[in-house]
């Protein structure tokens, strides 16, 4: 495996970069070819470093083994990266906070101390911190950047650190990572806000709780957002204060392994939202100013905050800031055996503007013209090489609203090596033409193109709509078609109004076209049912609330709720996805627009969607081209009353008639068949082998 990583690095820092095919199948990037080789000369210079350092990548991104607090039988250890120190001390319960054990400086500005285990006396749940002389000799309070457990000093105070793991036995994880059978169905959800109580949730509660409803609902990986520690609540995980420890908010490392050894039973991934983009500016319990120099992990100045996050933003070309997040990625992989992660903030990495105002609207001028922060793209580079020789099955997903070119394609392609790219525009889309395009003026053409426009050999995950779109502030999807009829007439006990059954139609309509045109499709928890509210944390502004801090499964599992529908729909989309592998299959489907109709047909292998939304007209023989005369029967549709629709299809096409095709062209196909359309439906066909 070394010789393959060298051989790789070989390819990647001395062949002619005009031999990648990235750029032999792309000839816009030929004008670029002097940043491809500045990223090749830099990254042969870290890599360098890397096999000087610790002569492998695999070795070098064992960070967390060394660094940090670690204790056996016969020996309590200390190890941190702290260049502007002056003295450092470890104190806690076990020393009364004295000074007595002090460490000592190498060269490269890394302090360590070891001390008998019977001296120190540590023990389980013990606090700790460290203390350190800055160089204008003032006396500091920080928690280790490798802090495993972290807790509030007092409540909704500060953060310490606690020591976790001693005196404890090992957890044995007792089902191996799942291998997936067909494409990514992916879960995105939140612990703390999971429960429909206010109040935050624990893993346990996850594990008993959601995960049933997860896997009933066909999905097949979660995507957890979260969980290393973060002190604000309100970031939604996004300030992390301590990258090696699981929240203590939603309970103990080992309540974390369970739930992911619970889903693995289940045969369901697990994913980790992963924030290396940047880190809370905390100073007493962050990353904010560890050695009082107001630098170490990040850049110094300006350069090391960001302007509208507030946050600190990490010095990719530093060797040990490489250690730290390299090593940091291989924890989450060795020590809770996740499946891979989704990298946010990918765009805010790349660039040196951190895609501040930009819209990338001029084409590849905007991604190249001395705009890359190479150590960032090496970073990400080295991390997707990391991933796959520790976890050769693991999946990373990049948050990259740019679409950098190549930024999922594999590193010996020429690319940066992310699995997938989230398709960001397609909620941007949805989103735009419900609050600006009346319905009946809908583009399909532009949606279509919209849908299809990814790089080609680059896979996408789909989705209507992420925890995003509905942040206080922003509407779910669910609210911006039903509006406050979302609270008055969703229960089937009321009139259906026709701004519901529109609610519902697009709805349903607009999560399948996603699905359809993506290589993995994502929902956020509770939008399988059209969860109606936003989400807000609890905070000043909002009196702390939990209101709007939870899942309200109840709207789900009501019998006379109408958000029921909408999960029936989810779980047949689910379905189809499964029997028929739309999404591995999406690229050799052939797409007939109608613009004037409003209607989009699709046909793949075994399997012809229609998709009619024209607002008013439904179509009672529509005739639709076919590239065969197979015979065709529906399989499902969205007008089921089951699923919120009129059931209008009952009649003038019973759902088990087998069609035979006529020998009659039509969209340039040589067979069609004459079927109803009723206005805002989805029809799916099934393509019958004779």
């Amino acid at each position: 495996m070394e010789g393959s990583l060298d051989d790789l690095m070989h390819k990647l820092t001395k062949e002619k970069v005009e031999d990648f095919d990235l750029i032999k199948e792309d000839d816009y990037l030929r004008p670029h070819l002097d940043f491809f080789r500045a990223r090749a000369s830099r990254l042969d210079q870290i890599w360098a470093e890397i096999k000087a350092t610790a002569g492998s990548l695999e070795n070098f991104a064992l960070g967390f083994r060394d660094f940090g607090l670690h204790w056996d039988d016969k020996t309590v250890s200390v190890r941190e990266w702290l260049p502007g120190a002056k003295r450092v001390l470890l104190c806690g319960d076990f020393n009364a906070w004295g000074e007595n054990l002090e460490l000592s400086r190498d060269e490269f500005g890394v302090w360590k101390g070891a001390w008998p285990a019977e001296t120190v006396g540590l023990k389980q749940g013990q606090r700790f911190k460290l203390r350190i002389q800055d160089s204008n000799n003032n006396w500091l309070w920080r928690l280790s950047a490798w802090t495993r457990r972290a807790v509030p000093e007092t409540p909704g105070g500060v953060y310490i650190a606690e020591v976790d793991g001693v005196d404890s036995k090992p957890f044995e994880f007792q089902h191996p990572r799942p291998k997936l059978n067909g494409p990514l169905k992916i879960y995105e959800c939140h612990i703390g806000m999971s429960s429909e109580a206010e109040e935050t949730a624990s893993f346990s509660y996850f594990r008993e709780h959601v995960l049933p409803r997860v896997v009933e609902s066909g999905y097949n990986c979660l995507q957890i957002m979260a969980i290393a520690e973060h002190v604000y609540y309100g970031s939604f995980g996004y300030h992390v204060t301590s990258f090696f420890a699981v929240s203590s908010r939603f309970g103990g490392a080992d309540e974390f392994r369970k739930l992911i050894d619970a889903a693995h039973e289940k045969g369901v991934a697990v994913l980790l939202d992963v924030v290396h983009a940047h880190a809370s500016a905390n100073v007493e319990d962050g990353l904010g100013d560890l050695d009082g120099t107001g630098g170490n992990f990040f850049h110094a100045g300006p350069r090391g905050v960001h302007s509208l996050w507030g946050s600190r933003l990490f010095d990719f070309g530093k060797t040990e800031v490489l250690r730290f997040l390299l090593s940091n990625l291989r924890f989450w992989l060795d020590e809770f055996k996740v499946d891979g992660f989704r990298f946010d903030g990918v765009t805010s990495i790349i660039f040196n503007h951190h895609g501040i105002d930009r819209g990338f609207d001029r084409g590849y001028p905007d991604f190249f013209e001395g705009q890359v922060d190479l150590d960032g793209m090496i970073f990400l580079l080295l991390a997707n090489i990391l991933i796959k020789k520790v976890a050769p099955e693991a999946i990373s997903i990049a948050e990259d609203v740019s679409g950098f070119p190549g930024i999922a394609a594999s590193p010996a392609y020429g690319g940066v090596g992310f699995d997938f790219r989230l398709n960001m525009a397609l909620p941007d889309l949805w989103i735009r033409l419900l609050k600006e395009v009346p319905d009946e003026e809908w583009p399909l053409g532009h949606i279509v193109h919209v849908l299809k426009n990814v790089r080609r050999g680059e896979k996408v995950v789909a989705y209507a709509e992420s925890h995003d779109q509905a942040l206080v502030g922003d509407k779910t999807l669910s609210m911006r078609l039903i509006d406050a009829q979302v609270y008055t007439h969703m229960s089937v006990l009321n009139s259906m109004t026709p701004e519901v059954f529109r609610g519902l139609a697009l709805h349903k309509a607009l999560r399948f076209l996603s699905l359809v045109f993506g290589d993995a499709y994502l929902n956020f928890m509770g939008n399988e049912f059209g969860h109606p509210e936003w989400i807000d944390f609890p905070r000043e502004g909002n009196g702390w609330s939990y209101k709007h801090c939870r899942r309200q499964w109840s709207l789900a599992d009501r019998e006379d709720s109408r958000y029921r529908l909408l999960l029936n729909w989810d779980k047949a989309m689910m379905g189809l996805e499964d029997k028929f592998q739309i999404m591995a299959h999406h690229n050799s489907m052939h797409i007939s627009v109608h613009e004037q109709d409003k209607v989009i047909l699709l046909e793949g292998k075994n399997i012809l969607l229609a998709f009619c939304l024209h607002p008013t007209q439904s179509f009672p023989d529509y005739r639709v081209g076919l590239l065969t005369k197979r015979p065709l029967r529906v399989i499902e549709h969205s007008d089921r009353v089951c699923f919120g629709g009129a059931e209008r299809l009952a009649e003038p096409q019973p759902t088990d008639k087998l069609i035979a095709p006529e020998s009659i062209p039509q969209d340039g196909k040589p067979f069609s068949f004459m079927t109803y359309l009723p206005n805002r439906t989805v029809i799916a066909f099934n393509l019958i082998d004779e």
